[in-house]
């Protein structure tokens, strides 16, 4: 049996010593020499500038050092906490079996799933692909890439993690990761870099990442002024994702340790900004909006919506020829912005196309749905008010045709009269901000209900 290593938590107290320690020195030292700072002659003026500047480097030194500070001062980890126990915990089968360990406020075990444990081959869940932003405002080649690119895809699954349309994959080992790091090797158009070890998360830290929706780091969205509000309100979301982690085996003292060769094989000397002052760097890179993406040792994730919110941006880079999406973004109008960034998004980077079908048959019938409640184009959706879907066509560039199903919440008249009755009640209802956080018992149910009758609606073909 594989024995788990957990990971020492870093003694934050000596740290902090240190520096009470060093302030304390200086203080006394200026208490009991108050003519050295305010005679500017002689050699001590000199001493006490010195000791002053010794003193500030060292604070320094020390708070380069606890780079975890970046991830622990921000909510990200009371997000992913909350996540992991609302979901994972109401589902852990040790709560179940015994109803004394149902306190949600007390930890137990099972509550947090290792990837390891999720991407098991003995698992037979259905495949999930968490996906995220690479928040990446710093141009590596001006007259390559595009202006208004400000951010690129990562979508963690079983076999690893996809970097952005066209950086390769991180093949993770996630059997044989531990609690620190896990292996894993980068594999680009046929080149393969071993000895790469990555930061190791928990299921729920990579969910928590996946709708860090606000921050300071906000994809393609993301701008200097808003950036630094957000910064100095340490409103911050986003996590600081280590891809040059410490490798462990046990038994062994030293180890081959290799970084991600992008964008190129060529190691980045970034000794200063990386190792001796990494925490004042990475927080003046939130504060400014300036994101080297992959090219650091330390990746700044987001919510995945960042870059493409519907999620169908990494089946169709796999070439799934059938697509259902909930497209439950806040769209009051049906403009279906998400499907458009979508739509845009794959003809740029993968040369799909996609279409709608008009009052054609598709051709492609991969499941029987109810033509009746599947409007042929955007405008016939928007306009028919007992419509529940959009049917589009996928055509990639080899030839091969599939379609994708868009599924608008929408109260109509075959939604139950309890759902239409709270929509006289709340006129946002089923398109509230996503600022509205705090959903009642009521306002839950009638979202869970209109889902659950529109896809009833929808695969009721009798």
């Amino acid at each position: 049996m594989r024995k788990i290593l957990r990971r020492e938590p870093r003694n934050w107290s000596e740290a902090a010593s240190a520096r009470v320690y060093f302030s304390d020195l200086l203080m006394k030292y200026v208490r009991d020499n108050p003519e050295v700072w305010f005679n500017a002659k002689g050699y001590g003026d000199l001493l006490a500038v010195f000791l002053a500047f010794a003193f500030f480097f060292i604070v320094a030194l020390i708070d380069g050092s606890c780079i975890q500070f970046l991830n622990l001062s921000t909510y990200q980890r009371m997000y992913s906490t909350r996540l992991t126990r609302a979901f994972l915990g109401a589902t852990n089968s040790r709560r179940l079996r015994d109803s004394r360990k149902r306190d949600v406020t007390s930890l137990v075990p099972g509550d947090s799933i290792s990837m390891g444990e999720y991407y098991s081959k003995y698992n037979c869940a259905p495949v999930h692909l968490i996906n995220a932003t690479i928040n990446k405002t710093i141009d590596w080649d001006s007259a390559l890439v595009q202006r208004g690119s400000r951010g690129m895809s990562i979508s963690v699954g079983p076999a690893g993690v996809t970097i952005g349309a066209k950086l390769g994959v991180l093949e993770c080992n996630w059997a044989s990761a531990t609690d620190i790091s896990t292996p894993a090797k980068h594999v680009l158009r046929g080149r393969e870099t071993s000895n790469i070890w990555l930061e190791s998360l928990t299921l729920g830290d990579w969910i928590a990442i996946s709708g860090a929706a606000i921050g300071t780091g906000l994809g393609q969205l993301t701008r200097r002024g808003y950036s630094l509000l957000m910064g100095i309100a340490n409103i911050r979301l986003g996590y600081w994702w280590d891809t040059y982690s410490s490798p462990f085996r046990q038994g062994a003292e030293k180890y081959p340790r290799t970084r991600v060769p992008l964008p190129t094989a060529r190691k980045p000397q970034r000794y200063i900004t990386e190792r001796l002052f990494g925490t004042q760097f990475c927080l003046l890179s939130e504060l400014l909006g300036r994101f080297d993406g992959p090219r650091a040792r330390r990746w700044n994730l987001s919510d995945g919506g960042h870059f493409e919110n519907t999620g169908a941006y990494e089946l169709l880079r796999r070439r799934l020829k059938f697509i259902l999406i909930i497209d439950n973004g806040a769209d009051p109008d049906y403009r279906f912005d998400d499907v458009a960034n979508l739509i845009r998004r794959v003809r740029v980077d993968f040369g799909i196309e996609i279409s709608e079908v008009g009052n054609t048959s598709s051709g492609h019938e991969q499941f029987s749905l109810n033509r009746e409640v599947i409007a042929g184009s955007f405008n016939d959706f928007k306009f028919d008010k007992e419509l529940h879907g959009v049917r589009l066509i996928t055509k990639f560039p080899d030839g091969e045709r599939g379609q994708i199903i868009v599924l608008k919440p929408r109260t109509s008249l075959d939604a139950p009269y309890d759902v239409r009755r709270y929509q006289g009640v709340s006129k946002h209802f089923p398109n509230e901000s996503t600022a509205d956080q705090f959903f009642d018992d009521v306002q839950w149910e009638s979202h869970r209900e209109l889902g659950y009758s529109q896809a009833r609606m929808l695969l009721d073909t009798s």
